[in-house]
């Protein structure tokens, strides 16, 4: 039982994956998911995220849509290799001229743009968590 079954908070104890190239915005899901007692392995790059995801198990999963050694596609393959029901959400710059349809059909339940606002990042997550996320 993780800690997240054993409160109303899902966040609270979830493992959360983030691979993200910008260091600015990787402390920032990095800081926003600890103080809500979850706890982030947070990533520059897929070939390291891709290492900590074939070690231990995730509850959920942030990929920024272009990396410098990779992208989400590649990143969404190997999740869904090891893990179909790990929810896998792509974080963009912009929502707008990007393939979030071909996201989805690759293994992502959703898309979140950047910049985000707090809180409802946060009650995003957490729908997700609770299996109550609609896209």
């Amino acid at each position: 039982m993780t800690v997240g079954e054993m409160t109303d908070d899902p966040l609270q104890g979830a493992r959360v994956l983030v691979v993200e190239d910008n260091a600015l915005n990787r402390k920032l899901f990095n800081d926003l998911l600890e103080a809500q007692g979850a706890q982030p392995a947070c990533f520059g790059e897929v070939k390291p995220a891709l290492a900590a995801l074939a070690d231990q198990a995730f509850d959920l999963i942030l990929v920024n849509s272009k990396l410098p050694d990779g992208d989400c596609y590649e990143m969404l393959a190997a999740v869904r290799a090891v893990d179909a029901a790990a929810p896998v959400f792509v974080l963009t710059t912009s929502m707008r001229g990007y393939p979030r349809e071909e996201w989805i059909a690759a293994g992502a339940v959703g898309c979140i743009e950047k910049p985000i606002t707090a809180m409802a990042f946060l009650e995003r997550l957490r729908e997700t968590l609770r299996g109550e996320d609609e896209e």
